[in-house]
């Protein structure tokens, strides 16, 4: 959190992860972080899982033609080399992702938005939490049933 407010960063919301509709896990927290130091940044989000840190999401503008995508894109090419999956954006999602031992990082580029993504996500721990979610809504599936309508 110093870090955050060290750097001109403020945090506008945060809580638990909903899983679907109404149920939520008390075992992962967002964090959604604006005003950081970053060209064109509209906010960061930073993802736990108990406590630990396991995945950060970047949010930038993107126009209709998507051309933010292709310049961030040839600037991640020309560092990391080519990644391990690309989809051109257009008329589809735009994914290219790049694998680094137990990190992916992803630059997404939805069809229909106004927002791009560049995320870093521990990958076993991203794993754990899908599985973690399921039990959370099993069990609360569950506690429900028993209470009836």
């Amino acid at each position: 959190m110093n870090v955050i407010e060290k750097e001109g960063g403020k945090v506008v919301s945060s809580g638990y992860k909903v899983i679907k509709a109404d149920v939520v896990n008390p075992n992962v927290e967002e964090m959604e972080v604006e005003g950081l130091p970053v060209d064109d940044l509209v906010s960061a989000t930073f993802w736990f899982f108990k406590g630990k840190l396991y995945k950060i999401e970047y949010r930038f503008p993107l126009s209709m033609n998507k051309e933010e995508f292709d310049v961030i894109f040839k600037l991640l090419k020309r560092k990391y080399g080519n990644p391990r999956r690309y989809v051109r954006p257009y008329l589809a999602d735009g994914v290219a992702e790049w694998d680094f031992g137990d990190v992916r990082m992803t630059l997404t580029a939805p069809w229909v938005s106004e927002d791009m993504y560049l995320t870093y996500e521990h990958t076993p721990t991203a794993r754990e939490v899908e599985k973690n979610d399921q039990e959370v809504f099993d069990e609360e599936i569950a506690k429900r049933s028993t209470k009836g309508l």
